[in-house]
């Protein structure tokens, strides 16, 4: 049985879509767990919360410029261990030392999300360690 020809034409143009534009659109990236320390001298740091102190780890994603795209923020227990959910890829880690939070940041900008040079290669879920001066 012969198809008239106009809806040829569609089934043709309908199955080119399909399979020119498949695969394309928003593709969900994963995320990992990135665990780790805040230490300085070696020591972990301590955050003692009832005098208003916090630690903040941010992982950031930067564009070709050094500008940050986007961030995935872990807080710093009170014993200086830290969990973050991130993407895969080249982050600059940034933090944050409130003492007292969130007026005064005792790092002065020295890990800031624009000012640090420390890079971690994320590949998959792993130990990142953060040694403070």
């Amino acid at each position: 049985m012969k198809l008239p020809a106009r809806l040829e034409l569609m089934l043709v143009a309908a199955a080119l879509s399909l399979v020119l534009f498949s695969g394309c659109g928003p593709k969900e990236r994963k995320l990992v767990k990135v665990t780790g320390k805040v230490t300085r001298g070696g020591q972990p740091v301590v955050v003692d919360k009832s005098k208003s102190q916090m630690i903040q780890i941010s992982f950031c994603e930067v564009d070709p410029s050094g500008g940050v795209i986007n961030r995935f923020i872990g807080d710093v227990a009170e014993d200086g261990t830290y969990s973050a959910t991130v993407p895969l890829g080249t982050l600059r880690v940034a933090v944050a030392f409130y003492d007292p939070y969130p007026l005064n940041d005792t790092l002065q900008d020295t890990y800031g999300q624009l000012t640090s040079k420390q890079l971690e290669e994320i590949k998959g879920p792993r130990e990142v360690h953060i040694e403070l001066p």
